[in-house]
């Protein structure tokens, strides 16, 4: 963990302790945190809807950051331009979760961030070492998830963990589409 990530990390606990003295405990069961999705589901999300599924998980959480920790901020200008604002959503998500007693990530939130901006570069890289490569924007968000679904009951209680309808036409869809990409530039290529 670097320096700077360590003097994060005691401003974050600086800044949960001063709020948690002031305000009351949250019940898990009525008043979740942040957006509520199991961890399989978002990992296969993201996967499958070609990063698009990871925009609206960031949109969700700035949206939560608005209306519950008077973040001042427009969520779909901060969606749009993720990669410049993550760091800042990160640090915000971390601060959330600590002040609600929930667990620490093990990477700190410039690691995380970094983690996405890299696998976000990474996918313009045309071939298969981009397309591997891009998977690392998934990386953090499944493990802020994980503390998220911890802090709110686990991934037991969280109620988005099934397939919606929705969720299997674009799953069969862009499975579809993942397959012809591929096949069009690897199998097909002669």
């Amino acid at each position: 963990m670097s320096n700077y990530d360590e003097k994060l990390d005691q401003q974050i606990d600086l800044e949960a302790s001063q709020k948690t003295e002031s305000t009351p405990p949250v019940s898990r069961i009525q008043n979740t945190v942040f957006f509520q999705v199991g961890t399989v589901k978002l990992a296969m999300m993201c996967f499958f809807s070609f990063g698009f599924y990871g925009l609206f998980w960031i949109w969700k959480n700035w949206k939560y950051l608005k209306q519950h920790s008077n973040v001042q901020c427009l969520p779909w200008v901060r969606t749009l331009f993720s990669p410049l604002w993550v760091f800042s959503l990160f640090r915000f998500m971390i601060a959330e979760i600590v002040e609600h007693g929930g667990q620490r990530p093990s990477l700190g939130p410039g690691l995380l961030a970094t983690s996405y901006i890299v696998g976000n570069l990474a996918s313009r890289i045309p071939g298969i070492f981009g397309d591997v490569l891009g998977l690392f924007i998934i990386l953090p968000l499944v493990m802020l998830q994980q503390q998220i679904n911890a802090l709110n009951g686990g991934d037991e209680h969280t109620k988005n963990t099934k397939f919606s309808p929705i969720n299997w036409v674009l799953l069969v869809l862009s499975g579809l589409l993942w397959t012809l990409s591929y096949a069009s530039t690897y199998v097909f290529k002669h």
